[in-house]
């Protein structure tokens, strides 16, 4: 009798139908999944993979998208500063003469690859170029109009420019702007073709960066904007006033 229980229970052991365990394998294999990774954590870990990859695609999507916004930004041009000015003249040598006799420019080397007529000059850290093309009619002479197109010059004295227009025999006209008791004294007189220049006072006025003007005077090397640059403003403003009323005194 022992042998034939013993018997049973290894058939019972051995037959899967006997074990009446119910379809999906035992609460071990629902819980812990098969071996071969078919059912149970294996399909979570796939889906949770595919999940993964589709958040890096999005993610870089995403981010390609914001560095095409940011290219689209409307910045500034990455300039440094002025390099010349360009002027169409009558005659040639009535505009050399007064840019190099009367501004104090001085004639450079032009490249020789121009097929037209022109000049280069420097001075100031500014170049004039002189173009002569085509048969351009003789100015028109208009009376000098402080409020039009200009390039203007600072000067030491401009006593002395005075009386060096008045040697040439160029005719000039006078202005003054006061701003918080700083005066800046102008004077405007025309060029051999009615080009307006300016030669003034205007460096006593402080350079104020308004808005985010901060981030264009930082490329500037001629003015120095850190920590403490406002105090450096405010501080030569009051130099200035100090200088004007001395002035007046």
């Amino acid at each position: 009798m022992a042998s034939e229980r013993n018997s049973a229970r290894g058939r019972r052991q051995l037959d899967p139908a006997a074990t009446h365990e119910p379809e999906g394998g035992t609460k071990r294999g629902k819980k812990h999944g098969n071996r071969d990774g078919r059912d149970g954590t294996g399909s979570q870990e796939e889906s949770g993979s595919e999940r993964s990859t589709q958040e890096v695609l999005e993610r870089r999507d995403w981010l390609e998208d914001l560095r095409q916004e940011r290219g689209r930004e409307k910045k500034p041009l990455p300039l440094r500063q002025i390099n010349h000015i360009s002027r169409v003249c009558s005659s040639l040598s009535k505009s050399l003469e007064f840019y190099r006799d009367v501004l104090g420019f001085v004639e450079i080397k032009r490249p020789d690859s121009f097929d037209f007529d022109g000049a280069w000059l420097f001075n100031y850290g500014i170049g004039i170029h002189l173009l002569k093309l085509g048969n351009k009619s003789s100015p028109r002479q208009l009376p000098i109009n402080p409020k039009g197109d200009h390039i203007s010059f600072t000067c030491d004295s401009l006593q002395e420019v005075e009386s060096s227009l008045t040697r040439h025999g160029i005719n000039y006209v006078k202005s003054s702007v006061v701003e918080h008791m700083v005066k800046v004294e102008q004077v405007f007189f025309h060029d051999p073709d009615g080009n307006m220049i300016e030669v003034c006072t205007c460096d006593c006025l402080p350079v104020t960066p308004l808005g985010n003007g901060r981030q264009c005077m930082r490329r500037c090397p001629s003015f120095t904007v850190g920590e403490g640059a406002m105090e450096q403003i405010v501080e030569e403003l009051q130099r200035q006033q100090l200088v004007s009323r001395a002035r007046i005194a």
